[in-house]
């Protein structure tokens, strides 16, 4: 059996949601990996260590979820589980160091510069994969889609399920479902992902958003 490849952050964390539903769909063997809250340097880590070369030669389909660009770039799952947006919560030395973190050493350009290496090291590594998908998890990376050789998908999931639960603010994600998505919006975001992959091409391209069960369409124009 061929594999499909899922890797990303949470939105993709769930392997019993949308990731598990498609690799049924489409007669694949799941490699899912997803990890909440954490920058992209965890994925790289585990395609790099985790994947072996018998793996990428069985493989049909690779999806990737990317995350934001702004995240902590370490492996360290203490710190990528603290919420930097909720102040409440820097009570000790991890949190603390954070906070500090992203006042006195975070630096949006070279984390930017740093994005754009690792989008020229996923069309250099994974562009020999029959089809290459690239979801968004937040819009901020949808400018980034000339430099991801495969197919790309807007618009983001973040915004989809900002809509799913008519959120005010976008700190409102939900965090309680698999993959921020209701039972239902898993389930149509697995045949969304089949239906392009279907008729896959390497362009960009976008989820059919009325399938989705959503109280507003708002977080669509999020960028």
């Amino acid at each position: 059996m061929k594999n499909i490849i899922v890797v990303g952050d949470s939105f993709c964390s769930s392997p019993d949601g949308w990731p598990g539903m498609l690799a049924d769909m489409l007669g694949l063997k799941m490699i899912n990996f997803g990890d909440p809250g954490a920058h992209w340097w965890t994925q790289l880590h585990f395609l790099n260590t985790e994947i072996t070369s018998e793996d990428i030669d069985n493989t049909e389909v690779i999806v990737f979820c990317h995350t934001e660009m702004n995240r902590m770039p370490t492996r360290n799952h203490e710190v990528t589980t603290v919420n930097r947006m909720n102040k409440k919560f820097l009570n000790n030395d991890v949190d603390k160091a954070v906070e500090l973190y992203y006042k006195y050493i975070s630096d949006w350009k070279f984390l930017d510069w740093a994005q754009d290496k690792w989008f020229g090291d996923i069309s250099d590594k994974w562009s020999h994969i029959p089809k290459v998908v690239h979801l968004h998890s937040f819009p901020w990376s949808l400018n980034k889609t000339d430099l991801l050789q495969g197919m790309n998908v807007s618009p983001s999931l973040a915004s989809l399920c900002l809509n799913e639960v008519d959120a005010k603010t976008a700190s409102e994600i939900p965090i309680t479902t698999a993959n921020h998505f209701s039972d239902v919006n898993n389930l149509v975001l697995a045949n969304e992902i089949k239906r392009l992959i279907d008729c896959y091409t390497e362009e960009s391209v976008e989820f059919d958003v009325s399938k989705f069960d959503q109280k507003t369409d708002k977080w669509l124009d999020w960028c």
